[in-house]
């Protein structure tokens, strides 16, 4: 698929439609609007700034802006200049920006408040002039001399569809995080054919939840800029249902635990006060018995599975290929090919340019033949649909040689009733224990019946031992939106020092 002809680079976007209210966001109590040609200028504006502020084609510019409008005036701006976008959380942690500052070495840091600007300032002092870090809703009015411009306009020419574009990162569940090099070609490619997809039938209006700062976020925001849906920022002083509600949207990008909690929202409201019609999940395997409450709901779901690598971008469901279980079809764009340990391996113009390092320098993430290993294990019905079944980094022999998937035995214990997700404790030298986070009182006896019949017929070294069961409330201080977020230690120790009963 090749991109549309007249947009070759991310910040053409807002000038598509530039009297369509592209954003709609809450400000001091009131829903506020914002139109693609506000988005434009008000992004040239702060490029000038930038360039005016010697900024060069290629210096990276770290953004701390919260969901809003602004962010994606900041990222317009920054590419406009020619610079590489490394947007992180407004609740990134000091450790975690110092990281990432000695990484890429930012000449400038953007944020959007006055307590960002003091905490970022205060965190950076050893690394960063305080002149380094702007705030962007008080830069000072610059005058636009005709040289001035005149740079501005040559910049953006020069600015080519294979440009790094943005930096993200990685969980760094499996590892050391990265940051994967992302193009505009890359970005593009992904959300023009996502914006294409079924799940956008009959929208107008999608509500924004996740986190800008993810790739899952972002494709789908490019996504609705370029089929013309008026984006919402959801409100952070108020439920996902009264957001649902307040912008009147027919779509929204959730996970699998935000689904989970709007699930438990509708249950205690009216079911007539929402326009919902369609729901795109990603991110986490989804159990069955949620897909289906949504469905009977009158709400289609529809999942979609991707890597930060890829643009986030590999398979999405379809009207004809939609069911529990099965991620949809493997995008147009993508080659795939799946080796002989059911590895799923990628190639495409979404991959990746690179990976960034700790320490600055550059890796190459394809082979030699240009294919990228994602790490999963996948399966492939006659009808095309894909399923997600493990990750081949937790996959191991037993002491008995048996091959085991630790998310194969999570997804199934994911069925269960009230259960949101489940956490294996796999170390193939001791005997398996799992733990199950509820979202409700679940029943010992059951949990106890349903591990049995798990276990039958399987040998002794791949039958859960014991388990233990935390409520949701339990672990939400590891929560970020949409993610759990594994802080390796401190998670795994609270896992292995539950109570566990035994089997």
């Amino acid at each position: 698929m090749s991109v549309n002809q007249e947009i070759s680079r991310l910040f053409e976007i807002p000038g598509l439609n530039p009297d369509r209210i592209m954003f709609k966001y809450v400000r001091r109590g009131a829903v506020q609007s914002i139109t693609g040609l506000e988005i434009d200028s008000r992004s040239t504006y702060l490029a000038y700034q930038l360039v005016d502020a010697g900024i060069e084609t290629g210096d990276r510019i770290i953004s701390f802006v919260k969901d809003l409008p602004t962010w994606n005036i900041v990222e317009c701006a920054v590419l406009k200049s020619g610079a590489i976008h490394v947007p992180l959380p407004v609740s990134v942690s000091e450790n975690r920006l110092l990281s990432v500052i000695s990484m890429v070495r930012p000449v400038k840091i953007l944020v959007d408040s006055a307590v960002q600007l003091r905490r970022i300032r205060s965190a950076c002092s050893s690394l960063l002039d305080a002149n380094s870090i702007w705030l962007v809703h008080e830069l000072e009015e610059i005058e636009k001399s005709e040289s001035l411009v005149t740079e501005l306009n040559q910049r953006i020419n020069r600015v080519k569809p294979q440009n790094t574009a943005v930096i993200l990162f990685t969980s760094g569940s499996t590892g050391a995080s990265k940051g994967v090099m992302l193009s505009h070609r890359n970005i593009l490619v992904a959300a023009e054919e996502f914006s294409k997809t079924d799940v956008f039938q009959g929208i107008d209006k999608s509500l924004s939840v996740l986190p800008m700062s993810h790739s899952a976020a972002r494709k789908v925001n490019y996504a609705c800029q370029l089929k013309g849906i008026t984006i919402c920022y959801s409100a952070t002083t108020i439920s996902l249902l009264k957001n649902l509600q307040l912008f009147e949207v027919q779509h929204v990008a959730l996970v699998p635990f935000l689904l989970q909690k709007l699930k438990n929202e509708l249950g205690k409201s009216a079911l007539s006060t929402h326009e919902l019609k369609t729901i795109t999940c990603g991110g986490a395997p989804l159990s069955a018995g949620l897909w289906h409450w949504f469905e009977n709901l009158g709400v289609n779901i529809f999942e979609v599975y991707g890597l930060t690598e890829t643009a986030s971008l590999l398979t999405y469901s379809t009207n004809k290929v939609r069911r529990p279980n099965c991620v949809g079809i493997k995008a147009k764009n993508i080659e795939i090919r799946i080796t002989e340990k059911s590895e799923l391996e990628v190639k495409g113009p979404t991959l990746l340019q690179a990976y960034m390092l700790s320490d600055g320098s550059v890796l190459d993430a394809l082979n030699d033949s240009g294919w990228f290993n994602t790490g999963d294990n996948v399966s492939i019905s006659e009808d095309g649909g894909v399923q997600v079944t493990g990750r081949t980094t937790r996959s191991y022999k037993t002491e008995r040689g048996n091959f085991l998937h630790p998310e194969d035995i999570e997804r199934s214990l994911v069925s269960l009733s009230g259960v949101e997700e489940a956490y294996l404790i796999d170390d193939s030298l001791k005997p398996l224990k799992v733990v199950l986070v509820t979202s409700e009182a679940v029943p010992i006896d059951y949990i106890h019946k349903q591990i049995r019949q798990y276990n039958h017929g399987k040998t002794e070294d791949l039958q859960i031992d014991s388990f233990s069961v935390l409520n949701s409330n339990s672990i939400r201080k590891f929560r970020k939106i949409g993610e759990m977020k594994l802080e390796k230690h401190t998670f795994t120790k609270m896992m292995r020092n539950q109570k566990f009963t035994k089997i």
